[in-house]
């Protein structure tokens, strides 16, 4: 699985399995991350955490702390965290190299396949008379089919000869009907010729002719036959035979000079395809072209066929149809054996063809195998998939051609073909036959006289007796008992090949090469990738190891494009595979033989776990008859390999579904899949059960009795491949779906949700997901197992893969596609592309209507409030694909939603700006009464309070009956939850989540504009929003109380979306999911009110806007999360702040299409968000344009993922055309009269107004293509119901009557599904409404959206440019009140112009079945001795060592005073050494050093973050974190550093971001974004805050946020989950925390009002606070632990004051220094030396210099003290970031004698002690 553990299957030898590394393990033990391929080897149980609150053993060695400091701990396995797989890709198929071309297609090519029908054998001897051009020597060759025709009656003779030859091509191929001709006349052989070629209809007619009793073929083509008298000898046309036998032919020329038919009839052919395309274009259908005939001629057109006596005389016709009695006959001929062998004793060797365990079958076995493979090794892949892989007769005559060409060549006579093929006579493979025929040919004697040998009598004395497999002799046998028994000593042919490939598998077989002789040919077919994994496992099977730190190397490879980032194809980095092992054919085989079966079985299981190519070569090979044959017949011990091998086949080649499914082969996984572990108890009625071993037969078994399956090793690990196999099998297939529910794999797989083994979890979700995508039936059979609410419960698992796998799961069961995301990988392309999507659950007509409405509803709900806020950003990718298929199917709901945000968002604003006009607090009713108020102008208090009347009398339609009313506001206030959570997460930090979540928001919005809402003369839709200025900024860190202090934008808070129900003050949304309750698993998520000060009257609209809180006003307006809404809008280039250096690559900005009002920039809404599509172009949206048309500077791009492969998509079909130039406010209004008046194409309605962070505010129109556009541009059908309200009369209805149009409209759709009265894909059903209104009866309403498909394929819409449809047509009867009111309102309202944009398309699938294209058997690339990966982690870590030790001993002197007696002072401890000095930059506020490379990371006052080589002074990358504007990074880490490193970032809006390949010198690929989340969800607003202060401990992975929140939010990286939230029950924020070294489970937490609080993770969250101190009166800048005794600490706040501490001892710190009379600024503690320093506070008597002093934890003075200037100009009062109190930063090295000083003017210094 890709979550990472070291796999153990397949385990089908006994060999010691690799134990999983550490971070494979998760917090219950399961398997959570990638073993990252660390060298080595621990228990599992060495570090691991439970459930977050503690660590059970070790630490490594960068955190351990013990008793002796001289004394490292054992080296344990590293643990690098975010360095799965998952984060590589989020989820997305990764790209292969750019080396590799497309697969082979092994199943041959449909034009150019061949498959023969019948066959004409003519024989033109005309025995006893010779032809005129032939003198014959005496004596000569006279054999014809084994048969001397002198010998018999010339008539009788040529009888037995067509009779001999007929069953020779029968030995061949049995199925073939062949016509033997003899000595036919013209007439004759024309009438033959057209018959068969009438019965073969397209298929291959084959063609034989011996011409041994005829001339020689002239040299113009023709060859000859007889008159009726056989008097003249009648030329023939090739001409005339290829018009009588057409095409496609296999011609077969036994004659001499036969290379003038074979040239002769190329060049006929060439003409005739020639003749046809001219005239009629090509051939008819059905018919192949002349030239894909196939023609073997014995030899060249100037060559004579050898006449040697002791050689037939039809020897080239004896090598192809009876090549083990030419080969034997040839090898007496030319070796000298013992016993003097004959012929005649040749021809009695014993034994059967098709017998393998007799001499001859043997020796036929082995011909085959060997021919096979010369034919492998020599040929094109095409041309030998072409001729021994379409045609059995085909691929025998060919096989035997190589024989043919050994033999004759020595005779002075080649044989030819066509295709022309590369000579095979000499090749090293024949040293093999030849040895196997000498084995064999020496024990003939003792066969023949001491065996019984089987004697047919001989009625014709001419006549040599043929082979068994000629099928002739039928007559009574004559036995002759022998005097004892010979055994015969079988070959060692096969074991020593199976050795060979052994070899080369176990000695490199995995290793990339140069391209060369030793590569893989790539000429004339594609092989897929392989990851850079060198070596194999030895000799026998190792157990298989998951992909792991190779997949580290992947990155080295991509961008975030996917594409290779190396040198090109011709590079010497651009590896191959190397050739594969001649030996490869063989094995297949081999397969044949029982006794060698297994063996086989394993080495191809080991070759194919090589890569996809290895998996295509096989196929190509014709590996799948035998394996197919297998499922069939095979014993239980081959389970494990066969289901290891399948995995393979359908990763790679996943239309082999069909076969499996016509076949009957998946029953034998199923079967698997059923069966209990460890032998369980017998299996219930009606699971399939595994056939017996091959030594109990069925009817020996004892009837009725209970039969237990046999264990299965390694069970959940081979169940989850057989659930692969059968999801594969029924991924859109609905035969696959159907037959894997009568197998009851969907029982099967519902049972397994449940299973320890994380990997079988994840596989029994993909195969649900599968078996019920756009499954009508099977969604009723789940939903009445309640599969969904299973699914549900598995969103709190620990791994993040089985959690995006139930999303996944649910997500095709609300209607989101199963099919491949491209149709690269899928088995039927078309269909695929055909299936985008849609019908919700289906039909579920088993429930009432009300029923399945709320099922649906709190299925997304369910899963919605449980992965919301998840960290694992592939999580909430799947979160929004599941999203998508509600609103589709829903969307008139949430066109009612979005409708009631935009109206309470307008308001507020307006209330907010008047209240900061008149510097009152926005609260109450009184500040919308005000002008300033959204609603002032559009109708009084009424329309003010438009939402909340409109509510009202939606909910006084359902009367009296309070359960109707209930359930309906609880329903509504469901979607309200979803829409509020859908707009937090169109700025979530993960670029894709935002992308995706923006597609559905302006899908949404898309709706909205185009609704009857428009039509309302209250409405506020076409009004800008009021600028909200940021309060902090402008009062310089004292915002006021609605401030966006933490968020930046001057909005409201950030509040979950799991309060309460928006229009119910109490009500909580539907947890109709039994267990579910609004936090994951169940349990009630900490949730903290809405902030004082922004209460308003209490009312239903003021506990919506509660509960919506911030989650848009965040970004200071609710467009923002719009911003992409209108297509085509061009936004201006990234640049970078002033005095900073740019922050955006140099590469043009490409267009895209948005709007979106003030906010910021960084990767949220609000100003232009640069993201980098799949070719590295960047493409804006949003914009932010100040007063006067000035571009806002503050536009940055963070770097990309790795795969940043989900795009925004528009709501609109193209972009608006001829847009407005006019850049005035005025101009809007012409602009819509232009739009409402035109016909026929879309216009842009475009407006544009924007405001800066500080309160500027300006219009500006969108210039579609410019680049310096900035505006909210919708486009506008002609005669939109959303035209412009100016000028236009009221509408005819109340918001009341839309909400109830749309619910009743949704509800229409949904009864429409039901019925399954659906459209079909591709096909609309409504249509546009002009100006707005819809028939009543009889027509389509209009209604928003494609038609759901409750059925097999997609929903309705018209594609890219059609319209969303109306769900049913003649929906509405006359009388009906929804009909009035739809009617009266026009529906929801669409437009030709809208895009059918939904549901999302998911690509985790294909991501998963990437695990099984991925190598498992061997070691990883950084595990194997001596490769790059593993080199360099072995010096790594011995480096790191070294640092250590050496430290170690330095930190022993470096933290006391050594007193000289020469000079009476302290040298050797004195900290005021200069190391290195250079300017960042920027102001550094927040730096980290690395603990062994000599890297320093400095980030500054905003968003910019640095990596600087302090030993070069040289900087090594420079980037933007990506927060918006207004907020800082408050929060800085390292992690991971014993294997490189990735930078942690948190910001005051509480997100963590990840970054990797920060060090361009180790040339990993560009600098890419690792994973981001929002650590804290509920930023508390003060006055003062601290933004989000985190602590990470990389012992155990677990990370520890806090800040301006009244919780601390433990998180766990290996599951990437929150593990427990602690309440603070303080009411300030939290400055500072740190965790306990080793396995200690306390932490220690500093609050800004000065207290400090020691927490236990252990204990409930009533009684985690441990101890509580209070010395403290000002903020606590620092909590640390004393760095050898670990229960004592130090705290440090700004009065200047540092405490140590004692947790076992009393409230009183043990001691106290007074650092700063003027106040501290730094504290921090060098975690080895004991050594701890502080930095004055910059102050308008002291801001020239700073004075640090370093101090001992031991000594009573300070070791040193040093000043430092500052570098400002003039003293600033005002701190560069609100959230952190100080101008300078202060910090030490984690591990060498150093600390470094950052200043207010860019200057970083280090400086070490001087240690003598």
């Amino acid at each position: 699985m890709q979550n990472g553990r070291h796999s153990q299957g397949p385990p089908f030898i006994d060999t010691g399995y690799r134990p999983r590394h550490d971070s494979d393990v998760g917090s219950d033990g399961a398997m959570t991350e990638r073993g990252w391929g660390s060298a080595s080897l621990s228990d599992p149980s060495s570090t691991r955490t439970n459930n977050g609150r503690a660590d059970t053993s070790t630490v490594p060695a960068d955190s351990a702390r013990s008793n002796s400091d001289d004394t490292l701990p054992d080296t344990g396995p590293i643990i690098p965290y975010w360095s799965a797989k998952r984060h590589l890709t989020c989820g997305n198929p990764s790209f292969r190299p750019s080396y590799v071309s497309k697969l082979f297609p092994w199943r041959g090519s449909a034009p150019g396949k061949l498959k023969t029908a019948n066959a004409a054998l003519v024989l033109c001897l005309n025995i006893d008379v010779d032809p005129p051009d032939v003198i014959k020597t005496t004596p000569c060759a006279v054999l014809e089919c084994w048969v001397d025709p002198h010998t018999l009656p010339s008539h009788k003779a040529l009888e037995a000869i067509g009779t001999n030859l007929q069953h020779q091509f029968e030995g061949l191929s049995l199925k073939i009907p062949y016509k033997p001709i003899l000595d036919p006349s013209y007439e004759d052989l024309r009438r033959f010729c057209m018959t068969l070629r009438k019965q073969a209809k397209d298929d291959t007619v084959c063609f034989y002719y011996n011409g041994h009793g005829v001339p020689r073929p002239t040299p113009s083509g023709e060859l000859w036959c007889f008159n009726r008298n056989y008097t003249q000898y009648i030329p023939v046309s090739l001409m005339e035979i290829q018009g009588w036998l057409g095409s496609p032919g296999v011609y077969i020329w036994d004659c001499s000079a036969a290379g003038h038919l074979l040239t002769n009839f190329n060049t006929f052919a060439e003409r005739r395809d020639q003749d046809a395309s001219m005239a009629r274009g090509g051939h008819p259908e059905g018919m192949q072209p002349y030239m894909n005939s196939l023609q073997l001629a014995a030899c060249a057109a100037n060559e004579q066929l050898p006449s040697c006596p002791e050689l037939p005389a039809d020897i080239f016709t004896s090598c192809l149809t009876s090549p083990i009695d030419i080969a034997l006959r040839y090898f007496i001929m030319t070796h000298q054996l013992p016993n003097n062998i004959t012929p005649d004793m040749v021809m009695q060797l014993p034994g059967d063809l098709k017998d393998r365990r007799t001499p001859l079958g043997e020796l036929n076995w082995i011909f085959t195998a060997i021919t096979d493979t010369i034919a492998w090794t020599t040929f094109p892949r095409d041309i030998f998939t072409r001729l021994y892989r379409s045609d059995l007769l085909i691929a025998s005559l060919f096989r035997n051609f190589l024989l043919a060409e050994r033999i004759m060549k020595n005779y002075h006579c080649t044989p030819h073909t066509h295709p022309a093929l590369p000579s095979t006579n000499t090749h090293q493979l024949w040293a093999a036959w030849d040895l196997a025929v000498d084995t064999c040919l020496r024990q003939l004697p003792d066969l023949l006289e001491k065996n019984t040998v089987s004697i047919p009598p001989n009625p014709n004395p001419g006549q040599t007796r043929p082979r068994k497999g000629q099928q002739q002799a039928q007559e009574p046998v004559q036995t002759v008992a022998p005097e004892k028994q010979y055994q015969y000593v079988p070959s060692r042919f096969f074991t020593d090949q199976l050795t060979a490939f052994e070899v080369w598998i176990s000695r490199g077989g995995s290793a990339l090469t140069k391209r060369g002789p030793m590569s893989l040919p790539v000429s004339s077919d594609g092989l897929d990738g392989v990851n850079s994994d060198a070596a194999a496992a030895a000799a026998a099977i190792t157990s298989p190891s998951l992909l792991a730190s190779s997949l580290s190397q992947m990155s080295t490879r991509s961008t975030s494009t996917g594409m290779s980032t190396g040198p090109g194809p011709n590079s010497e980095h651009d590896l191959v595979p190397r050739k594969p092992p001649d030996q490869l054919p063989i094995v297949l085989q081999v397969l044949l033989s029982q006794p060698h079966r297994l063996r086989a079985l394993i080495l191809l299981s080991q070759f194919v776990d090589l890569g996809p190519w290895a998996v295509n070569l096989v196929l190509t090979i014709g590996i799948f008859p035998y394996i197919s044959k297998l499922l069939q017949a095979a014993g239980q011990d081959l389970r494990p390999v066969l289901i290891f091998i399948w995995a393979r086949i359908l990763a790679v080649d996943p239309s082999v579904q069909v076969d499996l499914h016509n076949s009957g082969g998946y029953k034998y996984f199923a079967n698997v899949l059923a069966v209990p572990d460890d032998g369980g108890p017998p299996l219930p009625p009606g699971i399939g059960v595994l056939p017996p071993p091959p030594a109990v037969s069925v009817a020996s078994a004892t009837p009725g009795a209970p039969r237990v399956a046999p264990a299965l090793p390694n069970s959940s690990e081979h169940k989850a491949m057989c659930a692969f196999i059968l999801a594969a099998v029924a991924r859109s297939f609905p035969n696959g779906q159907f037959a894997c529910l009568r197998e009851r794999v969907f029982d099967n797989c519902v049972d397994y949700l449940d299973e320890g083994d994380f990997l079988l979890r994840q596989w029994s979700a993909l195969c649900i997901a599968q078996v019920w995508d756009a499954n009508n039936d099977v969604k009723v059979y789940g939903v009445d197992r309640g599969t969904q609410d299973k699914l549900i419960l598995l969103l709190s698992d620990d791994s993040p893969e089985v959690r995006a796998a139930a999303l996944y799961a649910l997500g095709t069961f609300m209607g989101a596609s199963g099919g491949a995301a491209d149709a690269s990988g899928s088995a039927s392309p078309q269909k695929d592309r055909e299936r985008v999507g849609g019908g919700g659950s289906g039909t579920q007509n088993q429930l009432d209507e009300r029923i399945h409405f709320r099922m649906e509803v709190a299925v997304a709900t369910g899963a919605a409030l449980a992965v919301k806020d998840d960290a694992s950003p592939m999580v909430r990718k799947e979160l929004l694909v599941l999203v998508s298929c509600l609103v589709k199917e829903w969307r008139g709901y949430f066109v009612i939603c979005a409708w009631i945000y935009w109206e309470e968002d307008r308001k507020w604003r307006g209330e907010y700006a008047a209240n900061l006009a008149l510097g009152t607090p926005a609260t109450g009713h009184g500040a919308a009464e005000r002008p300033g108020g959204a609603g002032a102008g559009a109708g009084g208090h009424r329309e003010e309070e438009m939402t909340a009347y409109a509510v009202a009398e939606w909910l006084d339609v359902f009367g009296d009956d309070e359960d109707a009313r209930e359930e309906n506001r609880v329903v509504l206030s469901s979607f309200f939850t979803i829409y509020v959570m859908l707009l937090e997460m169109t700025i979530d930090p993960y670029q894709e989540v935002q992308a995706l979540a923006q597609t559905i928001a302006d899908y949404i919005m898309a709706l909205l504009l185009e609704s009857p809402f428009q039509k309302l003369a209250c409405t506020s839709l076409d009004t800008p929003p009021v600028p909200v200025v940021d309060g902090r900024s402008l009062s310089g860190g004292s915002g006021g109380l609605g401030a966006g202090a933490v968020n930046g934008a001057g909005g409201h808070t950030r509040v979950s979306s799991a309060h309460g129900s928006p229009l119910l003050g109490s009500a909580q949304p539907a947890y109709v999911i039994q267990g579910q309750g609004p936090g994951p698993g169940g349990a009630p998520a900490s949730a903290i009110g809405p902030r004082p000060g922004l209460n308003r009257a209490d009312s239903m609209t003021n506990t919506l806007s509660s509960a919506a809180g911030g989650a848009i006003r965040r970004t200071s307006s609710f467009a923002t999360a719009l911003r992409n809404l209108a297509g085509g809008i061009a936004f201006p280039t990234a640049g970078g702040g002033v005095g900073e250096e740019p922050r955006t690559p140099t590469s043009p900005a490409s267009t895209a299409s948005g709007f979106g009002w003030g906010g910021h920039g960084h990767g949220a809404p609000g100003l232009s968000t640069l993201r980098s599509d799949s070719t590295g172009n960047l493409s804006g949206s949003g914009f932010g344009s100040a007063s006067g048309g000035v571009q806002n500077p503050y536009l940055s791009r963070p770097p990309s993922p790795n795969l940043n492969l989900a795009k925004y998509v528009s709501p609109y079909a193209r972009a608006p055309a001829n847009p407005p130039s006019s850049n005035s406010a005025s101009a809007s209004t012409s602009a819509a009269a232009t739009a409402s008046s035109s016909n026929g194409h879309l216009q842009p309605h475009a407006y544009a107004h924007g405001h800066g962070r500080h309160g500027h505010h300006g219009h500006a129109y969108g210039h579609h293509g410019h680049g310096h556009g900035h505006g909210y541009t919708h486009a506008r059908r002609p005669n939109s119901p959303a035209g412009s309200s100016e000028g236009s009369a009221s509408a005819d209805f109340l918001p009341s009557h839309v909400m109830e149009a749309l619910m009743e409209e949704d509800l229409l759709r949904l009864r429409a599904r039901r019925r399954g009265t659906a459209s079909a894909p591709g096909q609309s059903q409504g249509r546009g409404r002009q100006g707005g209104n819809a028939a009543a009866g009889g027509s389509a309403n209009g209604a928003a959206g494609a038609s759901a498909n409750g059925g097999h394929g997609g929903h309705g819409g018209g594609g890219v440019h059609g319209g969303l449809n109306s769900p049913v047509e003649s929906t509405f009867s006359i009388d009906s009140a929804a009909s009035s009111v739809l009617a009266l309102t026009g529906g929801c309202g669409t437009g030709e112009g809208l895009r059918d944009a939904l549901p999302l398309k998911s690509s985790f699938f294909e991501w998963c079945c990437e695990y099984f294209k991925e190598p498992q058997m061997r070691q990883t690339e950084a595990d194997e001795p001596g490769s790059v990966q593993y080199n360099y982690q072995v010096w790594r870590q011995q480096r790191n060592e070294q640092v250590t030790n050496e430290t170690q001993a330095q930190a022993a002197i470096a933290g006391r005073k050594v007193e000289d007696n020469r000079t009476q002072c302290a040298e050797t401890s004195r900290w005021d050494r200069p190391v290195a000095t250079f300017n960042v930059q920027c102001q550094p506020l927040l730096m980290a050093f690395h603990s062994y490379d000599p890297h320093l990371v400095v980030a500054n006052e905003s968003d910019m973050v640095g990596v600087w080589d302090w030993s070069q002074r040289r900087r090594l990358s420079y980037f933007c974190n990506g927060n918006p504007k207004g907020s800082s990074i408050t929060s800085l880490h390292l992690i991971n550093q014993d294997v490189g490193g990735i930078i942690m970032t948190g910001t005051s809006d509480g997100i963590i971001r990840l970054f990797r390949n920060y060090e361009p010198l180790l040339d990993q690929g560009p600098l890419q974004t690792v994973s981001a989340f929002r650590a804290i969800g509920d930023p508390v607003q003060v006055r003062n805050g601290s933004g989000l202060v985190v602590d990470w401990k990389q012992s155990g992975g677990t990370l520890l946020a806090g800040g301006d929140s009244r919780i601390i939010r433990v998180w766990d990286a290996h599951t990437e989950t929150q593990v427990l939230d602690l309440e603070t029950n303080h009411d300030s924020s939290v400055t500072t925390m740190m965790s306990g070294y080793g396995s200690s489970s306390t932490f220690l937490t500093g609050f800004a009002d000065g207290a400090v609080k020691v927490f236990d993770r252990r204990l409930e969250e009533e009684d985690a606070v441990v101890r509580s101190y209070s010395r403290h009166h000002s903020w606590v800048q620092r909590v640390l632990y004393h760095p050898r005794f670990g229960s004592q600490f130090f705290s440090a706040s700004l009065d200047g004051e540092v405490h140590l501490w004692d947790i076992r001892g009393a409230d009183r710190p043990l001691q106290t220094w007074d650092m700063h009379q003027s106040g501290l600024a730094s504290f921090d503690l060098h975690p080895l030396a004991g050594v701890f320093a502080t930095s004055s506070a910059l102050l308008a008597s002291s801001w020239r210099q700073q004075k640090i002093k370093i101090h001992s934890v031991s000594e009573p003075s300070p070791l040193s003290t040093v000043n430092v200037p500052t570098g400002l100009p003039m003293f600033t009062p005002r701190h560069p970031s609100p959230f952190i109190p100080r101008s300078t930063a202060l910090v030490f090295h984690p591990t060498e004698m150093l600390f470094g000083v950052g200043q207010p003017d860019g200057s970083v210094r280090i400086t070490g002690c001087k240690l003598g």
